[in-house]
């Protein structure tokens, strides 16, 4: 069968076509990667499909750079200029036409390479020093480059807030894998299923769920790219940093504050006494993309709470709602970030 769809099945022709070191995988049943394949013969990829806000521009776009790079790297020695991606454009799905980059090394030199080589190569199309990882474990370099990477090419949805709860999540789910124990009662409220019962609420989800998924792109870019290079770098077990339902709930709850660390500390690390500052020890590798990282657009600073009346007499003031009676005091109660609860606990409907 010529179909090269189909990775576990090529043709004679077909081998000869690739390097020694790849057609030895492909016998003994080690392919690295099926896409080498189907981008090698037939030039063309389907991305896969991510939740996206269709009002903004495809999650993928951030990443051609490192998809530039992988097809160059497969073509290279094939004479083959261009890859046809199927992708969102606009509201639709359709082929875009990508132009391969040939400033790499190709298929052929990647046999003769050194590890210590492959990885500088991988280094250098994500465009990052050594010295930014080399404090790093293992298990944390690839994720830290993803992330590194993600908040450079994607500043406009990769901000602040967004980029400390993935380092917050990563933290939690790193810390409980390595030591067994259950996760803290704020964190394992995360898991919760959203409730979008407002489209204010929705529409913040969804601007969060693009940025993230603007990361998982760049993700599996990087993850190809590791493929094909012969894994210079660990593949990390993706469940022990990264969970999309906590980090889209601590993502929208910290995106609304101007202070996100202070927030962090004041309500998912007030528990343990050390546990913040074994938090920050985590986050100082990435400190500097923080720091680079722009604000929220939708953080503001918190209200203060309407100090209780020391008089026994209560003032009363008229709901901008329903029109009727409330005290003020009964306001100083009302949790900050949702003025409108009380009203809610007490059977009143907000038309």
């Amino acid at each position: 069968m010529g179909n090269c769809e189909d990775p576990t099945r090529l043709t004679r022709r077909q081998l000869k076509n690739l390097p020694d070191w790849l057609v030895e995988l492909y016998c003994a049943g080690q392919m690295p990667c099926p896409i080498v394949i189907a981008i090698r013969c037939n030039q063309t990829l389907i991305l896969p499909t991510f939740v996206e806000d269709f009002t903004k521009p495809t999650i993928y776009d951030s990443s051609t750079r490192l998809r530039e790079a992988l097809y160059g790297i497969i073509l290279k020695d094939t004479g083959k200029l261009q890859v046809k991606e199927y992708v969102r454009l606009n509201q639709a799905f359709r082929f875009r036409v990508i132009s391969v980059s040939s400033e790499w090394c190709s298929l052929s030199d990647i046999g003769n390479m050194t590890s210590s080589e492959l990885r500088a190569q991988f280094l250098r199309i994500v465009d990052c020093d050594e010295a930014e990882i080399i404090s790093l474990s293992e298990n944390l370099q690839l994720y830290f480059l993803s992330l590194r990477y993600w908040s450079l090419s994607a500043a406009e949805f990769a901000s602040k807030n967004i980029l400390i709860a993935f380092i917050a999540v990563a933290y939690c789910l790193f810390s409980v894998s390595a030591t067994g124990q259950g996760f803290p009662k704020p964190f394992r409220l995360l898991n919760a299923i959203p409730v979008l019962d407002t489209r204010m609420k929705s529409k913040l989800y969804l601007q969060i769920t693009h940025s993230v998924n603007i990361w998982q792109a760049s993700l599996t870019a990087m993850t190809w790219l590791n493929y094909v290079l012969r894994e210079p770098f660990k593949w990390p077990k993706i469940s022990t940093l990264f969970s999309g339902r906590m980090l889209i709930n601590l993502a929208c709850e910290l995106s609304r504050d101007v202070k996100p660390m202070n927030l962090l500390e004041k309500k998912y690390f007030a528990s343990a006494a050390n546990s913040f500052a074994s938090f920050l020890e985590f986050c100082k590798p990435f400190q500097n993309i923080i720091d680079q990282a722009p604000l929220s657009a939708t953080a503001k600073p918190r209200k203060r709470r309407r100090p209780k009346q020391k008089s026994s007499t209560k003032s009363v003031e008229k709901s901008p709602v329903t029109g009727q009676s409330t005290s003020s005091s009964e306001w100083a109660d009302v949790d900050e970030e949702n003025r409108f609860s009380k009203l809610l606990n007490n059977n009143l409907k907000i038309s």
